[in-house]
């Protein structure tokens, strides 16, 4: 409960601006080919047509084939957008817009397999960014610390 508190204070600071160093991004999506180098496209079609699905009974069916995992009607959308803003994270301190950054997003990643969602993860968002980064932005080699 205490937990779940926290997170209300800090997502309203959010909200409200940030407070002071951060900033609020637009929500956009990535093109497709950014996805598809860390997931496989059969993968990414299905995610695809269960965005914008609102029959709780289809996207129940489709978290049953995998292990801990919850589809909402805005789940593919959220996991799109949490990879698009880490992936724009990355571009703005790659290329010296930002000295530094931290992504706040939800849902997490880490989890998701190239052809699977997996441990309340749709799209391995930290995956995703780095490959982004390599492929688009020309880093050479990507460090990834996930605990």
């Amino acid at each position: 409960k205490q937990e779940i508190q926290e997170r209300c204070v800090v997502f309203g600071q959010f909200e409200d601006g940030g407070g002071d160093g951060c900033r609020g991004r637009e929500r956009k999506f990535l093109d497709d080919d950014d996805y598809l180098r860390v997931h496989v496209p059969g993968y990414m079609q299905r995610l695809d047509r269960l965005s914008g699905c609102s029959c709780h009974s289809t996207l129940d069916a489709e978290a049953s084939q995998y292990k801990s995992i919850y589809f909402s009607p805005g789940t593919v959308d959220a996991a799109k957008a949490a990879a698009s803003s880490l992936c724009r994270l990355v571009s703005d301190v790659a290329l010296g817009t930002l000295d530094n950054g931290f992504a706040v997003i939800r849902p997490p990643g880490h989890h998701a397999e190239p052809g699977l969602a997996g441990g309340y993860c749709v799209i391995n968002n930290v995956a995703v960014a780095a490959s982004y980064a390599r492929s688009k932005l020309g880093v050479g080699k990507v460090l990834i610390v996930d605990w």
